[in-house]
């Protein structure tokens, strides 16, 4: 419960700083998104990390769960609880808090953090910023297929 309240703390200063200094509002909106999702990964809460990422990701991992499942690969329900079996694996997701630029683009933004330069595309869904990770997890999953013989399209309905 005390982990909640440090997480909004956090979402409500960083709003205010972002004020303060000058940040536009969707840049920082971007940012609280991104801060979110960070929150929900440390906290290993799948349910909350899926929730900020991208509609298109999501049905990916729905279509995924269900090409794994016929393929006797795993019996997932949904995308959601492929991401929760995702997330058991603390290596799966590296997230570097620091933000060094927001860059927003009309319905698209992208992060870049620091120290590490890593690119993050977000995606306005619905009033929300989402992360779209589709690209990350196709080219993760096809890599893993492609050394055991298959390929995405052989395992996606």
């Amino acid at each position: 419960m005390v982990r909640s309240g440090v997480s909004m703390f956090t979402v409500v200063l960083s709003a205010l700083l972002a004020v303060a200094c000058g940040e536009p509002p969707e840049e920082a909106a971007v940012e609280q998104s991104f801060n979110r999702l960070v929150d929900a990964l440390e906290a290993g809460d799948s349910e909350e990390f899926f929730r900020h990422v991208s509609g298109n990701t999501r049905l990916f991992l729905d279509d995924l769960a269900t090409g794994l499942g016929g393929a006797g690969a795993g019996e997932f329900a949904d995308g959601g609880e492929l991401m929760e079996y995702l997330l058991e694996d603390e290596l799966t997701f590296r997230f570097h808090r620091g933000v060094a630029s927001v860059t927003v683009d009309g319905d698209s933004a992208v992060l870049v953090t620091s120290p590490d330069g890593e690119t993050h595309v977000f995606l306005r869904e619905e009033g929300d910023w989402r992360l779209n990770m589709e690209p990350v997890f196709r080219s993760a999953f096809d890599e893993v297929l492609r050394e055991g013989g298959m390929t995405l399209e052989d395992l996606l309905p």
